[in-house]
């Protein structure tokens, strides 16, 4: 309980409480995590921000798991109590893959920690960063929170930089990869449809605007020579 004002107000720092973040992760506390993340995630080195990833993405997808087989084990569209309880921490660890995307980050610093990612992570990766891209193509605005278009196309881009060649000769990423180039090409055919109303959106917003200044009478001067 003392850790959350502590946190919440900024005053915890990476680098000066680094034993903090592992006794954290190791006891799966997700709301104190949570608090760090939002709070210190800008100042997260490659190792503890990989560290983080790592446990953020693997409880996620074990609580996912989880909650389908209690769904099956359920039968009959019925949804246990444990099923939702297991969605529920799956969304909060959802959350914190979130926030840890959503806090500034140079991309070459990004690169280094994605690298020493290893290839089910990054899938995981993938299959966390794809779906929310997919908003997009969907509404212009995303949820309360959610990362920006911007902030998920930059996380991709060092993603599959730093594991190209292992993804595509992985299969499980095979889907994933063909549905981030769907949504790709349907950005880019967007984008060409609306750079074609620049004119109309130009004439329309500069419409019934004056000169600054008065523009004089044509005339015409001869002089002979």
């Amino acid at each position: 309980a003392a850790l959350r004002p502590l946190l919440a107000c900024g005053a915890v720092r990476a680098r000066t409480c680094a034993a903090l973040l592992p006794a954290l992760c190791a006891a799966r506390a997700r709301e104190l995590l949570l608090l760090y993340a939002r709070h210190v995630a800008a100042d997260l080195d490659d190792e503890q921000l990989l560290m983080l990833l790592r446990l953020a993405l693997r409880e996620r997808h074990e609580k996912l798991a989880r909650a389908k087989t209690a769904a099956k084990a359920a039968g009959g569209g019925a949804h246990s109590a444990e099923a939702t309880e297991a969605e529920a921490e799956a969304a909060g660890w959802g959350a914190l893959l979130d926030q840890l995307i959503c806090a500034p980050r140079n991309d070459v610093f990004l690169l280094q920690a994605l690298r020493w990612l290893s290839l089910p992570d990054g899938r995981l990766l993938l299959e966390r960063l794809i779906p929310l891209l997919n908003c997009y193509s969907d509404e212009w605005r995303a949820a309360a929170g959610a990362p920006s278009m911007p902030q998920l196309v930059g996380w991709l881009n060092v993603l599959i930089d730093a594991h190209a060649s292992q993804l595509l000769l992985h299969s499980a990423a095979h889907p994933l990869l063909r549905r981030l180039g769907q949504l790709a090409r349907r950005h880019v055919h967007l984008c060409s449809n609306i750079k074609n109303l620049k004119g109309y959106l130009s004439q329309a917003t500069h419409r019934g605007a004056q000169p600054v200044r008065t523009i004089p009478a044509y005339s015409v001067d001869v002089i002979a020579l």
